[in-house]
């Protein structure tokens, strides 16, 4: 009996793991251009995402959905055509599982339904006081063109509204969450390792206004440090011959549960929110690479390789990460198996690993994307056939890379 209640917690323990994400908002006032900012890595059992666009009832949007969804109605992280922007963290601390079934079932479709109408912030916590919060179990981030950003901690009975621009509740202008809450049950939850990481890299960041949506993705969502243990693999010290180059993930902010992590960089007050830029690296994260996506013509040009048709089961982009995530997490020997990672083929001493090979090319993915966005800027839009231009140009640099650099 015994035994089987070991690996029945066991089971049980990898099921949640894997709806765990980390992610922080971040206001104006503590980003590199003033623009405000919502970071998310996502952990679920759809490890198959992919974007897509939707005609809303009063604002379009793109965002984030599974691949073969279980419903047309969901998005986990989106943005509309008012500049409002959203994402969430599913909370273990504000419900209580009943009968096996984990708290939250209608946190996706609350956002899909949430970026139909809300134009800013203020208007999702009128939207948060007149729906029916049944299903809901999570924390609501969110932002808009007029500099709001905050979060909601939201239960089946109430919500309550943190907001990032206050001193009182984020003295560093952000705010992190991971799978707790707040106002919940204190000690209950899940992810506090991860908070601690991501609060504490945030607080340098932001006390030095360098936080940008390349440090999010590059620095912040490639963590490898884990405080609770004090240890950093990234340091130099944790790679042949010193160690194997095996290691667990437990904990660390990118686990063989990550689908993907995104930022999306709003607009300041007085630009237009179609500059709203939701840059995503699809798939585990230290084996792929950043893209923008815009909703700007989003109904006929997001970009193919990063789009799937109903019942698709992953990307043209998300086979390629699939097939180099399979070298990282090589080790298929049993329960809990999964959990050891490969950091020696990620990064190593020769400066080969396949994070290093990447480094450049998300850099230069930034570059000419920075090049095009400081025009739009200054012209106070997004001129289609320039839009068109770069999508085709940076989709075909990233299938010549990966092509070029691993067969892929």
């Amino acid at each position: 009996m015994g035994k089987r209640l070991f690996f029945a917690a066991l089971l049980l323990l990898s099921a949640i793991g894997a709806h765990a994400c980390t992610a922080a908002v971040i206001s104006g006032n503590a980003t590199a251009d003033g623009r405000p900012l919502l970071w998310k890595t996502r952990d679920t059992d759809n490890l198959q995402n992919a974007m897509k666009y939707f005609k809303g009832s009063k604002y379009d949007f793109i965002g984030l959905v599974d691949c073969n969804a279980r419903s047309e109605e969901e998005v986990w992280m989106g943005t509309n055509s008012a500049g409002f922007s959203i994402m969430n963290t599913q909370s273990f601390n504000l419900e209580k599982t009943v009968n096996g079934v984990e708290p939250g079932d209608k946190n996706g479709n609350l956002m899909f339904r949430a970026l139909q109408v809300c134009a800013t912030v203020d208007e999702f916590r009128h939207f948060m006081d007149t729906t029916r919060l049944e299903g809901l179990c999570a924390n609501f981030g969110v932002i808009d063109a007029k500099g709001g950003a905050g979060w909601c901690e939201t239960s089946t009975r109430s919500y309550r509204f943190f907001d990032a621009n206050d001193p009182l509740t984020a003295p560093d202008g952000y705010i992190a969450r991971t799978n707790f809450s707040i106002t919940g049950t204190l000690h209950e939850g899940l992810g506090y390792v991860r908070y601690q990481q991501a609060d504490a890299m945030l607080k340098v960041a932001a006390a030095q206004r360098s936080i940008t949506p390349q440090w999010l993705l590059g620095s912040l969502a490639r963590s490898f440090a884990n405080p609770q243990t004090g240890i950093d693999l990234a340091d130099g010290t944790h790679n042949r011959p010193a160690t194997n180059g095996w290691f667990i993930d437990h904990d660390l902010i990118n686990r063989s549960g990550t689908a993907c992590t995104s930022a999306i960089q709003g607009v300041r007050p007085t630009e237009n929110p179609e500059l709203t830029t939701m840059w995503l690296i699809l798939g585990y994260p230290p084996v792929s690479t950043a893209f923008p996506f815009w909703l700007k013509d989003a109904a006929g040009q997001l970009p193919a390789i990063y789009t799937a048709e109903a019942g698709a089961a992953t990307t043209v982009f998300g086979k390629k990460v699939d097939k180099l995530k399979e070298r990282v997490y090589a080790f298929h020997e049993g329960i809990g198996s999964d959990r050891y990672f490969n950091w020696e083929a990620l990064h190593n001493l020769q400066g080969n690993g396949i994070m290093q090979q990447l480094s450049p090319v998300e850099k230069e993915i930034f570059r000419r994307t920075e090049t095009a966005r400081a025009r739009w800027y200054r012209q106070g839009q997004i001129p289609s056939k320039e839009l068109a231009r770069l999508y085709a140009d940076l989709s075909s640099y990233v299938i010549e890379r990966y092509q070029q650099l691993f067969g892929l």
